[in-house]
């Protein structure tokens, strides 16, 4: 593996601009990263909840290439105790 900084990486992207194997490859390592540091809770407002909304979060997660893992409800008695949404906006 290749490992550069500063100005070397410029020029490294430079000079294997447009290569589509590298793209493809830098847009695995990019998933590959995302999925060992990167999750996060969706709410839908209770009033919301319905079916067509809840297909319609996957389908628009799915077209950003988000995959969701799991679902379900979360009772606000449980969101209040364990402040999941006071933790999951960092306040």
């Amino acid at each position: 593996a290749v490992l550069a900084a500063g100005a070397g990486a410029a020029a490294l992207l430079v000079a294997l601009r447009g290569d589509p194997a590298l793209a493809k490859r830098v847009g695995e390592l990019e998933v590959e990263a995302a999925e060992k540091t990167s999750s996060a809770f969706v709410f839908i407002k209770p009033h919301a909840v319905t079916e067509d909304v809840k297909g319609l979060v996957k389908k628009e997660l799915a077209a950003a290439g988000i995959v969701v893992k799991s679902e379900g409800a979360i009772p606000a008695e449980t969101i209040d105790k364990q402040q999941l949404i006071d933790t999951h906006y960092g306040a």
